[in-house]
């Protein structure tokens, strides 16, 4: 990758509507997160040619239980 040369200004965050590109979450654009605006746009227009996803906290929270606090890590079995 090349290196930018001369004045830079960094992003304190990214808003990006319909859906991130790649370069909003690869490309070390800004040290916070992209944020999405959803603005109606059809699922055809969602759906990534490239056939990437993008997993949040948010789209994976439902998916993992939550820890009982009073449990060890390794009373919470291995990987």
């Amino acid at each position: 990758m090349g290196h930018q040369t001369g004045a830079v200004a960094r992003a304190n965050a990214i808003v990006t509507f319909t859906a991130p590109r790649p370069a909003h979450v690869f490309g070390e654009l800004t040290d916070g997160l992209p944020t999405l605006a959803p603005i109606g746009s059809p699922d055809e227009a969602i759906t990534s040619s490239l056939g990437l996803n993008v997993i949040t906290a948010k789209t994976s929270a439902p998916l993992v239980a939550p820890r009982v606090l009073t449990r060890t890590k390794g009373a919470s079995g291995t990987c």
